[in-house]
């Protein structure tokens, strides 16, 4: 009895050691990986890695650790601008203060590498408007952009022997032959039974939450610190593939050109094994700010739909350059329409705004009017504006243009009274010496017109003010010549 106590004891013992010495080579194994993560030259091999997926742009990261219950996690993430912007605009195009990735256990016990849930804190994105009309000109525009219902919805192939009974009617009905000039009948041949095809097996890729915790965005001119638009407080909850899924996320502000366009935005996430559909939440009381949704689908290039509107009781001045400003009282804006994300070119849509009580300042000239309206539309890489009115009791714009990534042309009619010819020629002759701008009167009213035509050339921009009037580039009325 003593002998086989002693036994166990001995076996317990080693089964102590080797518990023991497993745990020592677990812990020395992660210190290892903890020491090789921290080096500049794992970070570096990480960083050129990354880069290759943005397109060569430049990485940096400030600090990798992994744990086996933490997941792994990338501090201090930095995309760099395009090098041609790099000294134009001096923030890297994205920041990211932390990207935590939770690992799939379950999915590495079968020997496949996934995760269960991305969270990415604080990320922000600074984008130059020359950088999205650079990626606009590089794309090729699309013939016919492609329908996303068709996209999402893979269309069923036409059944084997199926049809209406119609159909298969006419389709046994022929005309008799003469007398005298009949085949002999063909044996009967047994009908082929139409044997369906098992349908495929239907995949279903295992959920992962991607968490957004307080984004931003801005987009930005080169060379100007005035930001044109801000996207801040960002809060996303985005249960990707598996089944359908519902969550909720937010939006702090949303500013364009210094006014706040909506604050305070809740979104409705509504995702399953397709796509994803962001539905804004109706705010009774909330008489400005955005309503509709835009959808995503994953499928097929990543094809996108988009149905907006945007309400404000009064536009505040907003400063469009250093000689033109506006402001006006009531504002409505819809835009609709879709395309490929990846593909500009495949965009299209249609987008109808009005105001009234519009007050410009002109060269330091006011100018009111009582109402706006205008319309764009976009197909095949090409924006058109077939009208655009600003209508006032004595000063009317009317115009209309089209634009594309290099090319483009409009011409706007301008109507004011006798006064203001002196006060418009006197700005422009300031801006530019010896310029002219030409009118015309505009009969039986003591009103005057001029019809200013804009055009692009290989050097850029042109205006013309007026038949016979001057003609400039545009860069050079702006100072920048």
């Amino acid at each position: 009895m003593s002998r086989r106590r002693h036994g166990w004891r001995r076996w317990s013992i080693r089964l102590v050691k080797v518990g023991a010495g497993l745990v020592v080579l677990l812990l020395i194994g992660f210190l290892l990986i903890q020491t090789l993560l921290s080096t500049s030259w794992v970070r570096g091999k990480v960083a050129a890695k990354l880069s290759q997926r943005v397109g060569g742009l430049n990485v940096q990261i400030a600090d990798l650790d992994w744990t086996p219950w933490g997941g792994a996690r990338i501090r201090g993430l930095k995309v760099g601008q395009p090098e041609l912007l790099e000294k134009l605009v001096p923030i890297p195009l994205l920041e990211v203060d932390e990207v935590h990735v939770w690992p799939d256990y379950a999915a590495a016990l079968k020997g496949e590498l996934a995760a269960s849930q991305v969270t990415v804190k604080r990320p922000k994105l600074h984008v130059s408007a020359e950088m999205l009309m650079s990626i606009a000109a590089a794309s090729t525009p699309a013939a016919e952009p492609p329908s996303i219902a068709a996209a999402a919805v893979p269309q069923p192939a036409a059944a084997v022997g199926g049809g209406s009974e119609s159909e298969s009617e006419s389709a046994s009905t022929v005309e008799a032959p003469e007398a005298g000039n009949q085949p002999q009948a063909a044996s009967p041949k047994p009908p082929v039974q139409a044997v369906e095809a098992p349908a495929p097996p239907k995949v279903v890729r295992k959920r992962i939450r991607v968490v957004v915790e307080d984004g931003g965005f801005e987009l930005v001119r080169a060379g100007e610190e005035e930001k044109l638009a801000v996207i801040n407080g960002v809060n996303l909850d985005l249960p990707v593939f598996g089944e359908p899924a519902e969550a909720s996320s937010s939006i702090a502000l949303i500013e364009c050109l210094g006014q706040v366009i909506d604050d305070d935005l809740k979104l409705e996430v509504k995702t399953g094994g397709a796509g994803l559909d962001f539905l804004i939440v109706d705010r009774p009381g909330k008489k400005s700010g955005i309503v509709g949704r835009v959808g995503l689908i994953a499928v097929a290039g990543v094809p996108f739909r988009a149905n907006l509107g945007v309400r404000r009781d009064a536009l505040d001045r907003m400063k469009l350059s250093e000689e033109l400003s506006v402001e006006s009282g009531e504002i409505q804006m819809r835009v609709n329409g879709g395309g490929w994300l990846q593909a500009p070119g495949s965009w299209s849509g249609v987008g109808q705004f009005g105001a009234n009580q519009v007050l410009g300042q002109l060269a330091g000239q006011s100018l009111a009017f009582g109402s706006a309206t205008g319309s764009l539309q976009l197909s095949g890489g090409v924006i058109q504006s077939p009208d655009f009115r600003l209508v006032g009791d004595s000063a009317s714009i009317l115009g209309n243009g089209w634009v594309t990534s290099r090319d483009g042309a409009a011409v706007l009619r301008v109507v004011v009274p006798y006064s203001v010819v002196g006060m418009m020629n006197a700005g422009l002759g300031k801006k530019v010496p010896e310029s002219v701008f030409a009118f015309k009167p505009l009969q039986p009213d003591n009103r005057w017109y001029s019809d200013v035509s804009m055009w692009r050339e290989e050097s850029g921009w042109v205006v013309e003010f007026g038949e016979s009037g001057s003609e400039l580039p545009i860069g050079k009325l702006l100072g920048q010549e």
